[in-house]
């Protein structure tokens, strides 16, 4: 059994993420995701073992430790497969074709990339009996599986291609909230029984859809679930921050990892609900998120943020105390894009509302560093940075966090750059992610044509619904009808499939109140810095209105943008506007409350 010299062992390790505890699953000979893998199983005739992990996944590290130390294993795969080893995060196009319900996600493939067979965990004896009946079948049918592998394709590329449009109405909004409501429990609040995920898209619907429409209903299921969400152990009392579930539906006992992801959109939630029901516990909240994120995920020299801690089990049961003598539980280093877009979006909100200057701080210096190292010009966001470069650029998601944060820096910097900088990056993005024929945004585009399933291009309902929310923003701040239409487009692509996503289609639901109902809009004009301007600006970012943008303008400098809107650059003044409803000039900041409040009401 050959396992290398002790230098390419140690670089192996060094380039894949094993267990942190005692294990062998490096002495397998791991290959990269890429052609390269896949050149070598054709030539070899061999099949492929695909492992699809995380490094804060606990049963990904129990894999490592047992399944794939097993010397029968090890000698199996070595020499009958060429396996390749995959980290969700970095490659979470990889991990959307070939995912089967979790982590690890564990899966034969053909040489062309087809899946044969696959699970998510697999003890060591079931691992070894499911390698030697795949390769057994394969070499006695590989001309037939071929020939499946062929009609699978297009078949299913034409099925993407030829959904059809439907109208947008307001029934669509009241349809997904019934089916978001359907799924709530009301026990304990949240969605589903066990294990409970936090939903954040559906919670941000439901907080728009109160706000709204004050129904006191949707009131009683939002402070359940937020309370007992943040009162029980899927929130870290001890060092703030949210673990990723709760593996019971009483919130009792957690999954330990944190990640970037979960903790921003949650950052979001908490400040939402604070705005909307000026709860003070929800204050705290989401400052004890702050307070976790900046002491643990924040690289403060350069304002970006990491990825996860691991799920260390025993280290957070204990108290803070206790931890202090243990070694902190494993951070993933990696910078990823659109997470830190989320984190960035998230911490300028928490100024807006907070008037958190430290949270602005760190996202406009983490937002400079991505533009800087994990961009490229003609390609958009890399998704990740690591060791001094980017790396893939083909995900849409990196795109479309970016470009939100950039309109959040605009908004509370009135910096023109930001805009610009967004309104590129935007048209970017339809050139290389939108089906102008058909409608809807690719959720990515591989740079790799040789495996087949990789070119399986798919426009999932949530990332789209949220392009096409994305696009209303643009039209707002720009007044280019192009991108209403683009968005348009992109939500009646959507309708013909909403309705079987269920609480999933939470999302569509807010971009299409979004697109009903209109944004609210804004526009404070006069001198950046005069006191009573200042007030104006102040007040508008803090008050909350779902689809909400604000602009402070300048009556010399942005006198193009004040004309195309129709207003008197020399009253400094705020103007709020809800679609095509204006209401009468604002001079003193308290006012703006008052008029959002009867911009609710004339909804």
């Amino acid at each position: 059994m050959c396992v290398g010299t002790r230098k390419e062992r140690m670089g192996k390790m060094a380039e894949f993420h094993f267990s942190p505890r005692e294990n062998k699953a490096h002495l397998i000979n791991w290959h990269s995701w890429g052609e390269d893998a896949f050149r070598k199983a054709e030539e070899q005739n061999k099949l492929i073992l695909l492992s699809i992990g995380a490094v804060w996944c606990h049963w990904c590290h129990v894999m490592d430790e047992q399944a794939y130390s097993d010397s029968g294993n090890i000698q199996l795969i070595n020499e009958r497969f060429i396996p390749i080893r995959v980290d969700t995060d970095r490659q979470p196009d990889v991990n959307r074709r070939y995912n089967m319900g979790g982590w690890p996600t564990t899966v034969v493939l053909t040489s062309d990339g087809e899946l044969l067979q696959g699970g998510t965990y697999i003890p060591s004896v079931g691992l070894n009996k499911l390698l030697t009946e795949l390769d057994s079948i394969y070499h006695e049918n590989s001309e037939e599986i071929k020939q499946r592998v062929q009609t699978f394709y297009r078949q299913h590329q034409s099925e993407i291609d030829q959904r059809g449009e439907a109208d947008l109405k307001e029934e669509m909004i009241l349809e997904v909230r019934s089916m978001v409501l359907e799924e709530y429990e009301p026990e304990y609040g949240g969605f589903g029984i066990e294990p409970k995920f936090p939903h954040t898209e559906a919670l941000n619907f439901l907080l728009d859809e109160y706000y709204r429409t004050q129904n006191e209903d949707l009131a009683e299921v939002l402070h359940k679930t937020l309370t007992n969400m943040a009162g029980g152990g899927m929130f870290d009392r001890e060092m703030g921050g949210f673990f990723r579930y709760s593996t019971t539906k009483d919130w009792s006992i957690p999954h330990f990892e944190k990640m970037l992801e979960d903790n921003s959109k949650l950052l979001v939630v908490y400040l939402k609900a604070y705005q909307i029901f000026n709860d003070n516990n929800y204050k705290e909240i989401a400052l004890d998120v702050i307070m976790y994120l900046t002491d643990w995920l924040v690289n403060h020299q350069s304002g970006v943020f990491y990825g996860s801690q691991d799920a260390d089990e025993d280290y957070y049961r204990k108290s803070r105390t206790e931890r202090e003598q243990l070694p902190e539980p494993y951070r993933d280093m990696t910078i990823y894009t659109s997470w830190n877009g989320l984190a960035i979006s998230a911490f300028l909100k928490a100024f807006a509302v907070l008037d958190a200057l430290e949270c602005r701080d760190i996202a406009l210096k983490g937002l400079e560093f991505l533009l800087k190292n994990c961009y490229k010009s003609d390609e958009g966001m890399y998704h990740y940075y690591l060791d001094g470069e980017g790396h893939n650029t083909g995900l849409l998601e990196d795109q479309m966090a970016i470009i939100n944060a950039l309109l959040d820096a605009y908004e509370v910097t009135h910096t023109k750059n930001y805009l610009q900088q967004g309104i590129h990056l935007t048209d970017l993005v339809i050139e290389r992610f939108y089906d102008d024929r058909a409608g809807g945004f690719y959720v990515d585009i591989p740079d790799s044509a040789v495996l087949k399933r990789m070119t399986l291009l798919e426009k999932p309902l949530t990332i789209n619904s949220c392009m096409a929310e994305l696009c209303l923003r643009l039209q707002v701040v720009t007044g280019d009808a192009d991108y209403g239409q683009i968005a348009e487009k992109t939500l009646r692509f959507c309708a013909d499939q909403y309705s079987g996503y269920k609480l999933f289609a939470a999302a569509f639901g807010s971009a299409v109140s979004a697109y009903i109902h209109g944004f609210t809009h804004i526009t404070i004009i006069g001198e950046f810095g005069q006191q009573s301007v200042q007030k104006l600006f102040q007040e508008s970012l803090k008050v909350y209105s779902n689809h909400k943008v604000v602009e402070e303008l300048d009556p010399v400098l942005d006198h193009t943008r004040i004309a195309s809107l129709g207003y008197d650059p020399a009253q400094h003044q705020a103007y709020i506007c809800r679609g095509r409803k204006c209401y009468p000039p604002i001079q003193q900041s308290e006012d703006i409350t008052r008029v959002l409040a009867e911009v609710k009401i004339n909804r």
